[in-house]
């Protein structure tokens, strides 16, 4: 979705912009996706327990949960992310 001029103001309230009836996948919870995952619960409809943060450390893991996202600290790897996200992906899952 490209905003236009007139969308802009949108974005300083609790407006929806889009629903996703799937789930939400966050690869990796530096300070990019902390700093979206706000954005993400104002305007998107998507219920915080079809979200899932895979973090490497768990120092960050409390700022998701505390929305009552689902946290998983582990390393995505070569050799484990299919193992990893096969269990966590379905139709509909954005990653």
């Amino acid at each position: 979705m490209v905003l236009s001029g007139r969308h802009l103001g949108a974005l300083a309230t609790d407006v929806i912009l889009v629903e996703h009836p799937g789930r939400l996948v966050l690869i990796g919870f530096g300070s990019v996706a902390r700093g979206v995952l706000p954005l993400i619960l104002r305007h998107v409809a998507i219920q915080p327990s079809h979200i899932t943060v895979v973090t490497a450390t768990d120092e960050n893991g409390e700022a998701a949960a505390c929305y009552g996202i689902k946290v998983i600290v582990a390393h995505v790897t070569q050799t484990n992310y299919r193992e990893l996200l096969t269990r966590l992906l379905e139709p509909g899952t954005c990653c």
